[in-house]
């Protein structure tokens, strides 16, 4: 066979993928568009932080800070170097956030045994979610935190190369990952352990979890140390970890809720950070496993089981009034009809992930684990340490297409061949 025939060959097997790739790409170009969305709230301090980046060389707002983490504010001020519009900085998140697509399609295959349908099934969930349509153009971590953790996982899973150079590469991914989202640090708790039963040889086994460790201390320390250094002792790879912390326990109100109005008004950012972490645990200690069991109760309602329309809230939303302290909403055309379609998609999800553990025996060992790992993970982090809110199931929604669409193919698979036996 000739090389332009295989090159034919291969350009036809990739076009149903393609195909799906050009749609989500043209959905969330048009959402950016039409909705022209405005840098507010978190997408605004991402900006100033990527602006102080270029005009000075420090990590301030307008004081240093360890608010946010360092990857994607070093992005944004890598993207304004070649312009300033709004417009090309979403465009280049609406491409981040386009990539989930194909990172899906591969993380299905690999789960499915001859299981190209089933990936091209997950892939088109991922291209038509309204929430990763909607919020693909904001100035976000997620657009960046996502592919990053995806390619570490997809890594650990691949058949190149030795365990331990896999576990090399997944380890840069992941702590470019923490550093783009702190919360990427327990899914490295999920990766380690794949990485150890991703090896056959028993020491590669235990090289394989330690090489992954190194190269994310590599990575990671530097950043907490900067912390140490400027910010205070204690400062850790982010002061806000001890602000969410105190919103998930204390006696006062659970979630976010202004700190003016909490037992951290007016306290510097490490000081903030100290005391969350600080009032948090007390809380804990004083109020005993039934309280801290109602706690995860409400964490993990908030993060599984409450509509997700913040995507489309955030891209609507004008800067902050400094009256009423709000961000007033702008005329976007057909909002409320586009909204309406948020709930009834993720809704339609939950089913067939839960159907899904009716093929688990059919499935890949390593690659199933490694998705339910990040769903645990997401939710340990965020029903239990931390605070919930939909937001935060932004990993588990994507494994959840992934899981649906192997469902939705096991089903139609089974479909067919009871029709079949039907007519013979």
């Amino acid at each position: 066979m000739s090389t332009s025939s295989r090159w034919r060959r291969t350009l036809l097997r990739a076009l149903p993928l393609l195909a799906i790739i050009v749609v989500a790409l043209v959905l969330r170009i048009a959402w950016l568009l039409h909705s022209h969305p405005v840098p507010v709230a978190d997408c605004a301090q991402y900006l100033r932080l990527a602006e102080s980046l270029l005009t000075d060389g420090s990590f301030s707002d307008p004081t240093p800070t360890a608010y946010r983490l360092p990857a994607y504010p070093a992005l944004l001020a890598a993207l304004l170097l070649v312009h300033h519009s709004h417009l090309w900085l979403g465009l280049v998140n609406v491409l981040l956030a386009t990539s989930f697509v194909p990172l899906v399609y591969l993380l299905a295959i690999n789960l499915v045994p001859d299981g190209k349908r089933a990936a091209l099934i997950a892939a088109s969930l991922c291209a038509l979610n309204p929430t990763f349509v909607f919020f693909s153009p904001l100035l976000v971590s997620e657009n960046l935190f996502v592919p990053l953790l995806l390619l570490s996982l997809l890594t650990l899973q691949g058949r190149r190369g030795s365990p331990v150079s896999r576990a090399l590469l997944s380890g840069a991914c992941l702590g470019l990952a923490i550093l783009t989202r702190g919360d990427g640090l327990f899914y490295g708790a999920a990766l380690l352990i794949l990485s150890s039963l991703a090896a056959r040889r028993s020491r590669d086994r235990l090289l394989a979890p330690l090489a992954l460790t190194v190269v994310v201390a590599a990575l990671v320390l530097p950043w907490a140390l900067r912390n140490q250094q400027v910010i205070g002792p204690g400062a850790g790879l982010s002061t806000s970890s001890g602000v969410n912390f105190y919103y998930a326990h204390n006696a006062h109100r659970y979630g976010w809720h202004p700190i003016a109005e909490s037992d951290l008004a007016g306290l510097g950012e490490l000081e903030r950070h100290r005391t969350g972490n600080a009032l948090g645990w007390e809380h804990i200690k004083a109020s005993g496993a039934r309280d801290l069991t109602s706690g995860i109760l409400t964490g993990t309602r908030a993060l599984f089981f409450t509509g997700g329309h913040y995507s489309i809230f955030w891209a609507t939303r004008a800067p902050k009034d400094p009256a009423s302290g709000r961000f007033p909403g702008r005329d976007v055309g057909g909002e409320s009809r586009l909204r309406g379609t948020i709930s009834p998609f993720y809704v339609g999800l939950l089913p067939l992930v839960a159907l899904s553990l009716l093929f688990l025996r059919r499935w890949e060992r390593v690659p199933w684990l490694g998705l339910a790992g990040f769903v645990i993970m997401n939710w340990v982090c965020y029903a239990i340490v931390f605070w919930g809110k939909a937001r935060y199931r932004f990993v588990s929604e994507l494994v959840f297409c992934v899981l649906a669409g192997a469902c939705l193919y096991e089903l139609i698979r089974w479909g067919s061949r009871r029709v079949g036996r039907q007519r013979a």
